[in-house]
């Protein structure tokens, strides 16, 4: 980093388009990972979701609707996921076939089911 620059402001504009890039990003991240049926996958996908959710918040940026939505749709699809594994609707025997006798949740999702009582 140059010495020069250090404590001065960076551009609203070019703040703009460093957000937009992260934003591309994440979304590519986890487009690469929605068809995982995997309950630990799902459950850490959620965490980073929510972990960059709560340090980048979207609805305080001035993100465009395409890129807003797809961030909905990444975690409503998220979260129809883990539904569907909690309720076993995939059909898959995890234990049989897997060996998963017992799945490691991520600390907010423990905590989100904890709270529930479904564990």
């Amino acid at each position: 980093m140059d010495s020069k620059n250090v404590g001065q402001q960076v551009p609203p504009e070019v703040q703009f388009a460093s957000t937009v890039d992260l934003y591309r990003n994440i979304t590519k991240f986890f487009k690469a990972f929605m068809g995982s049926k995997h309950p630990n996958t799902i459950c850490w996908l959620l965490e980073i979701l929510y972990l960059l959710s709560d340090k980048f918040k979207a609805e305080n940026s001035v993100l465009d609707k395409k890129l807003k939505g797809d961030l909905g749709l990444i975690l409503d699809s998220l979260l129809k996921a883990l539904a569907n594994i909690l309720q076993d609707q995939f059909g898959l025997k995890y234990q049989s076939d897997y060996g998963i006798t017992s799945l490691t949740f991520s600390p907010t999702v423990y905590e989100m089911l904890k709270r529930f009582q479904f564990v």
